[in-house]
């Protein structure tokens, strides 16, 4: 992961069209079919040559390439390249690890990951409705747990949601939760960002998905981990409740809703819900940081005793 370093940049070079599957990137990956679509990037799944499996020993692994609408931007491939390398600093169980970097074509980068069998938080939502309380409590959990590893490297996520939420199947034993795509995470904390080797991209601006944004990060404020923990509070009303807890018929009614509406009680949506649940939901969403549940982990064991009441 050398050459993956914060704001690198490759020569312009106009989107070429042509479709990926198949090819073989660099003599080391052989690209499969396309696994997912985001605004910044395609996921394929691709089977390691001989030199990329001796670097990191996954023959079958994910890898994610700069979208065609952004080949050559180089705002867009300092982005891409940045999340490529700060997911590179992590070994963590509920975050995902890119193992490798490079270029499809001059302005085109890719990295790759590990590759898991399972789907994402909001299809399964999709499907299903409100989940039952140990399973939204496993979703938590473990999304907390790879928010934790973050804020302790002085990183914010900024967009925790429910499609950034991946279960990971695993035989004979329950999903693992894995937090998924750091292309619009920040730094909240150079000091301890340091030790990751990047202070770059200081986590100021209105980036995330305004349905779970926290409302210091809508108005473009400076954020921190409480941000990330407001966000995790909207996918766990949603996990409990089927529904988020702001809505709007358009964005800037979503947005605003976000920063002047409170959410109804969850146990008035999901009767089931014991009533102490809506407590620990109000202090993560509450509108203030300061008077805001502060740490994800500490959010997850108060819903977890919530529950249980």
């Amino acid at each position: 992961m050398a050459s993956a370093q914060p704001r690198e940049v490759a020569p312009r070079t106009r989107a070429s069209g042509r479709a990926l599957t198949g090819r073989s990137v660099e003599a080391r990956y052989r690209i499969g079919r396309a696994l997912g679509r985001g605004a910044w990037g395609v996921v394929y799944a691709a089977r390691s040559l001989a030199p990329a499996y001796r670097n990191h020993g996954k023959r079958n692994v994910a890898m994610k390439v700069l979208a065609d609408a952004h080949v050559g931007d180089p705002d867009a491939i300092a982005r891409f390249t940045h999340e490529a390398f700060l997911a590179s600093r992590f070994a963590h169980p509920n975050l995902v690890r890119v193992l490798d970097f490079g270029w499809v074509e001059p302005g085109r980068p890719y990295f790759v990951m590990e590759r898991a069998t399972g789907t994402t938080l909001d299809r399964v939502l999709a499907e299903r409705g409100p989940l039952p309380p140990s399973l939204a409590l496993d979703v938590i959990s473990g999304a907390a747990s790879g928010l934790k590893a973050l804020h302790e490297n002085g990183v914010v996520h900024r967009d925790v949601k429910p499609s950034n939420l991946f279960f990971a199947i695993r035989a004979g034993r329950r999903p693992r939760i894995r937090l998924i795509d750091l292309g619009v995470a920040g730094v909240f904390d150079a000091s301890r960002a340091r030790k990751l080797g990047t202070v770059n991209d200081i986590a100021q601006g209105s980036y995330g998905t305004p349905a779970y944004i926290a409302p210091e990060q809508a108005i473009g404020r400076r954020v921190d981990a409480r941000a990330d923990v407001y966000a995790l509070a909207c996918v766990a009303y949603r996990a409990l409740t089927g529904i988020d807890p702001f809505r709007g018929s358009t964005v800037t009614k979503t947005v605003h809703a976000q920063l002047f509406r409170d959410a109804p009680p969850a146990s008035s949506v999901n009767p089931a819900l014991p009533a102490a649940v809506d407590a620990v939901l109000a202090r993560g969403l509450e509108k203030n940081p300061s008077d805001r549940t502060a740490c994800p982990l500490r959010f997850a064991a108060e819903l977890a005793i919530a529950l249980r009441a």
